[in-house]
């Protein structure tokens, strides 16, 4: 199947953004898909795009575009979500901005609702009083995601994350004798 957006080469902010090489990145924006929060700007910026799936962003949104159905809300941050990956087999994606969304890409594709347990997807640090800012996401294999959490913030570090056992595990950093204070 074809899509139907345009890709042009990503560079810069963007390459950032993806944390995909240039060669592997493309941007796709689509004018007939509306935004997510229903506001009257033509399109949405796509972030993503597989053969398979389009992953669009609109402010706290993060969308999936599947060619047999309307949009659907997999993600909400409470700002702009700074990190998307997904995991080279195709089976699950994470966006990460105040927290991080875990989506299972697989039927039954119900949309997020925050806060609420589902086998589709689950929320790590999204408590609205006390969210993990993350800066960036890393699949690991296809079964594992590494976040890391703003230094600056009392959860900051590294975390690794068994997708499937849906275990989180703070990794310990040693600090080098040579470079300790």
């Amino acid at each position: 199947m074809q899509l139907p957006h345009r890709p042009r080469c990503l560079s810069g902010p963007s390459l950032e953004l993806l944390q995909l090489s240039p060669d592997a990145a493309r941007l796709y924006y689509n004018p007939d898909t509306h935004a997510l929060s229903g506001d009257d700007t033509e399109g949405s910026p796509v972030v993503l795009a597989t053969q398979h799936f389009v992953i669009i962003h609109d402010w706290y949104d993060v969308g999936l575009c599947l060619p047999d159905r309307d949009a659907l809300t997999i993600g909400t941050h409470y700002e702009e979500p700074r990190a998307f990956v997904v995991v080279r087999n195709g089976l699950w994606c994470a966006s990460g901005g105040c927290g991080v969304v875990i989506y299972h890409l697989r039927d039954p594709y119900e949309p997020f609702r925050s806060g609420v347990e589902s086998d589709q997807w689950w929320e790590i640090g999204r408590d609205e009083d006390d969210p993990w800012p993350v800066d960036r996401l890393r699949a690991v294999g296809n079964d594992r995601l590494r976040i890391d959490v703003d230094r600056a913030s009392p959860h900051g570090g590294v975390y690794d994350v068994n997708v499937a056992q849906r275990a989180v595990r703070r990794r310990h950093l040693r600090v080098l004798p040579h470079l300790q204070s």
